[in-house]
């Protein structure tokens, strides 16, 4: 199992994000073969694009939940890609959430990862 936090505040989105849609966070982890990965994504911003895209070896499952434990997405179709916007209110404050990656493959599966933030 791996445990990562992401941090993703409003300081680098000012000096990142250029268009409305701009990347502002990048980053690839692996989940082995029938294993799980447990991220803690903190998102600050009005609305946070979430990405995962796998290698395209294995099927992925998802899972995001918010601070209170709430299921807020889930993808257990037979890809492994998933695509959630998580709309933090206004004014923009932060939030913890969890995303769960399941591969089901018996071969590893590195995926990216990408946090983009809309205006």
């Amino acid at each position: 199992m791996t445990n990562k936090v992401l941090k993703y505040g409003l300081l680098a989105l000012s000096l990142t994000v250029a268009a409305s849609t701009a990347e502002a966070h990048r980053a690839s982890y692996r989940v082995e073969a029938n294993g799980e990965g447990r991220y803690t994504l903190t998102l600050c911003g009005r609305a946070v694009d979430i990405s995962v895209e796998g290698d395209g070896d294995t099927d992925l499952d998802f899972w995001i939940y918010d601070s209170a434990g709430r299921l807020i997405h889930s993808d257990t179709d037979l890809t492994d890609r998933t695509y959630k916007t998580v709309y933090r209110g206004v004014p923009p404050q932060c939030g913890r959430y969890e995303m769960v990656v399941e591969n089901l493959g018996d071969v590893w599966n590195e995926f990216e990862l990408r946090l983009n933030t809309r205006r």
